[in-house]
C-alpha cells in the first residue's frame, strides 16, 4: 500500500513538472544528452519526443503580445486570461536542399532569455540531420555547417549567416509550409 502511494506520487509529480515549461525545458536538455551522432531521424524523434504540452506557472501567467521570429513567422501569444499556451516537440523545423543532400533542423525549446511569454531563436537548441540522419546540435554546430554547405539559414546573434549574406537564397523552408507534429500551437 505504501509503494502505491509512493509510485502514484512520483507519477503525479513527473506529469506536474512536464506540464511547466521549466519542467518542459529541462526534459529537453536531459533528451539532448542522450543523443549521439548517427541515430536516425526516429531515434532522435523517440528520445527528444513528438508531444504537445498545455504550460502552467508563472511564464504562461506573465504578459504577452504578438511577434516575430528572425524568420518573420508571426508567433501569436495567449493573453492573460485566456487558454493555456501550448509547447510542441520540436517548436518548429526547416528543411533545405544544400550540397546535393537533405537537411533538416529541428528546434528544441531548451532555455528562457526573456520571461515574457514568447519562445524566441535564443531560446531553442537546433537539432541538425542530413539526409535523416543526425550530424549534431547546437547553434554553433549548426553555425559552422551552414558556411561549410551554404546552407542559407538564419543564425540569431550572426551578422554574417549565409541567408544575412544572400537574401534571394531559397531554401525548402521557404517554398513549403514547416512540418508540424502536431496542428496545436
Amino acid at each position: 500500500m505504501k509503494f502505491r502511494i509512493m509510485g502514484l506520487a512520483v507519477a503525479v509529480a513527473a506529469l506536474a513538472a512536464c506540464a511547466s515549461a521549466g519542467g518542459f525545458r529541462d526534459e529537453n536538455i536531459r533528451n539532448l544528452d542522450r543523443l549521439r551522432t548517427g541515430m536516425t531521424r526516429d531515434q532522435v524523434f523517440d528520445i527528444m519526443g513528438t508531444k504537445t504540452v498545455s504550460v502552467s506557472g508563472t511564464e504562461a501567467a506573465g504578459p504577452v503580445g504578438i511577434g516575430e521570429d528572425t524568420l518573420g513567422v508571426s508567433q501569436v501569444q495567449i493573453p492573460i486570461g485566456g487558454p493555456k499556451p501550448v509547447l510542441q516537440n520540436p517548436h518548429r523545423n526547416e528543411l533545405y536542399r544544400a550540397d546535393g543532400a537533405n537537411w533538416e533542423v529541428l528546434y528544441y525549446y531548451t532555455s528562457v532569455v526573456s520571461d515574457d511569454g514568447m519562445v524566441t531563436d535564443d531560446e531553442l537548441t537546433p537539432v541538425v540531420l542530413r539526409d535523416d540522419t543526425l550530424t549534431g546540435w547546437g547553434w554553433d554546430y549548426l553555425a559552422e555547417q551552414a558556411s561549410l554547405f551554404d546552407i542559407p539559414v538564419e543564425i540569431p546573434g550572426f551578422e554574417d549567416s549565409p541567408s544575412a549574406q544572400d537574401s534571394s537564397s531559397a531554401s525548402i523552408s521557404s517554398m513549403i509550409p514547416s512540418i508540424r507534429l502536431s496542428s496545436a500551437r
